[in-house]
C-alpha cells in the first residue's frame, strides 16, 4: 500500500476523530486521524449503535449501513474499497460464540448484494491494469485513433476506452458469472440490497420466480438510488435457477445480471 486511506461509516454515530472522512472542514488533522491512516499506520474507529442506527417500526429485523474510504471517495470507492455494517434489532440478534452477534433466528439465510457499476478508469488500479492486460498506453492511443476518437495528453484515453471501463456489476461480478446465490424452498432469506456511486447508479433490482417483503409491500423489485441500502424479506416458494438483474435495460445489457438458485 502507497497511499492513505479510511473508513467511513453511514448510519451509526462516531464522534469527529472517527469520522473517517477527509475534507476542507477546518480542523486540524491531528483532530480527525481518522480522515486517513497512512501505509504502515493503524488506527482504531469507534462507532456507536445507537436508536437511530437500527430498525424502525416498519422495518425486518436487522438493517443495513455502508461504510468506504473517504480520502480520494471516488477513487477509493472505484477501487473497491467499501464494505458492510448490520445493525439489529435489541435482542433480534442472533449469539454466536465470544460475544459476536450471528444469523438473526428469524431468518434461515442472509444474502448481500450490491449493485454498482465501478469505474475502472477512476481506480487506483488503472496504470497497473494498462501494464498488465494491454500492450501499453501507446497502443491504447493508436486503438482509440484507428476508431477514429483522440486521446487526450492529460488523461491517454478516449471516451471509447472510458466508456469500456464503466463495469456494471453485482457484487463486483458481470453477465452471471457471480457464485451461486442459493437457498432453498420455505427458507427464510433476508437480502441486503445496496448501493454506492454517481448519478448512473439509479438501479432497479428485480427478483424473478419469487416476490419480497419490503417495508410490509410485497415486491418483486427495489428502486435503489446512489448511497441507498434496503432489507427485503423473502419465503422461498418456487424452485429453478431465476434471474435477479437491473431492470434498467441499458445496465443489465452492460452486464448487471445475475442468477440465484433455488432447490
Amino acid at each position: 500500500c502507497s497511499r492513505a486511506f479510511s473508513m467511513h461509516p453511514h448510519g451509526v454515530e462516531y464522534l469527529k476523530a472517527s469520522e473517517g472522512a477527509d475534507y476542507a472542514d477546518g480542523v486540524a488533522a491531528s483532530d480527525k486521524p481518522g480522515a486517513g491512516v497512512a501505509p504502515g499506520g493503524s488506527f482504531l474507529y469507534k462507532w456507536k449503535a445507537t436508536e437511530r442506527s437500527g430498525p424502525g417500526p416498519s422495518d425486518a429485523d436487522t438493517v443495513p449501513w455502508l461504510y468506504h474510504s473517504h480520502v480520494d471517495e471516488g477513487r477509493d470507492v472505484a477501487s473497491g474499497l467499501l464494505g458492510l455494517i448490520l445493525v439489529s434489532r435489541r435482542g433480534a440478534g442472533g449469539a454466536e460464540g465470544g460475544g459476536r452477534v450471528g444469523r438473526p433466528p428469524s431468518v434461515d439465510r442472509e444474502l448481500v448484494v450490491l449493485f454498482k457499476v465501478f469505474d475502472e478508469s477512476a481506480s487506483w488500479y488503472l496504470e497497473h491494469n494498462v501494464a498488465t492486460y494491454t500492450k501499453g498506453v501507446a497502443a491504447v492511443r493508436e486503438r482509440c485513433a484507428a476508431d477514429g476518437e483522440e486521446a487526450e495528453e492529460e488523461a491517454p484515453y478516449c471516451e471509447a476506452f472510458a466508456e469500456a471501463n464503466m463495469k456494471h456489476a453485482i457484487n463486483g461480478y458481470m453477465f452471471d458469472n457471480n457464485p451461486y446465490l442459493t437457498m432453498k424452498v420455505g427458507q427464510r432469506v433476508r437480502w441486503y440490497v445496496l448501493d454506492l456511486g454517481t448519478e448512473v447508479d439509479m438501479h432497479g433490482a428485480i427478483w424473478n420466480g419469487n416476490t419480497v417483503l419490503q417495508q410490509g409491500a410485497r415486491r418483486d423489485q427495489l428502486e435503489l438510488m446512489p448511497a441507498s441500502m434496503q432489507t427485503a424479506e423473502m419465503v422461498v416458494d418456487n424452485p429453478g435457477r431465476w434471474m435477479f438483474k437491473c431492470q434498467v435495460t441499458d445496465h443489465s445489457l452492460a452486464g448487471m445480471i445475475a442468477t440465484y438458485r433455488v432447490d
